[in-house]
């Protein structure tokens, strides 16, 4: 199902598509901003695929043809990923297909599913994702913090220590 409005058009994600959004992760140097982690070896590994559990679509510009980004929600947890690529920032791409993509979710039009809400964290420093966040309508539900324990073999330290703000949008 494609979900349009006047300059974008959100469309399922094609291997093309997600080859596109990792070049445009890794070679921006965008890992942080986008999973809160350092890009070590096993996370750029990991995200060279999908994960089977999330609904992805990519953000397509109606006039070009162009991708100029993605949303995702894992349909386990209804939690939310998004990311606009670094040139196309500032063109409120995602404000525009944030809410056209959760009114689709919750309605069940991704998943044949109905839904009651929507949840989204981003990092605290992360004031870009922040305000579309609060300009689709989510509110804020808490302040934490996340951090990687330790592999058996390594240090007793918690490594990637981040905040987070969690946001709610309810139905």
């Amino acid at each position: 199902m494609e979900i349009k409005s006047d300059r974008i058009t959100l469309r399922e994600m094609t291997e093309a598509d997600w080859a596109n959004y990792v070049s445009h992760v890794t070679g921006d140097g965008e890992v942080f901003i986008q999973y809160g982690l350092e890009p070590e070896p096993d996370l750029i590994d990991y995200i060279q695929s999908p994960t089977p559990e999330v609904i992805y679509r990519s953000i397509i510009l109606n006039d070009t043809n162009e991708m100029v980004g993605h949303m995702g929600i894992a349909t386990y947890n209804d939690n939310l990923e998004f990311y606009t690529f670094k040139e196309h920032r500032n063109n409120k791409y995602c404000s525009e297909a944030l809410p056209l993509f959760i009114q689709a979710y919750l309605d069940g039009h991704l998943d044949n599913e109905l839904h009651d809400v929507v949840v989204a964290e981003t990092l605290s420093v992360n004031e870009a994702s922040i305000h579309v966040l609060e300009k689709a309508g989510f509110t804020k539900e808490a302040i934490g913090f996340r951090g990687l324990l330790p592999e058996d073999d390594e240090e007793s330290t918690v490594k990637n220590i981040v905040m987070l703000r969690r946001y709610e949008y309810k139905k």
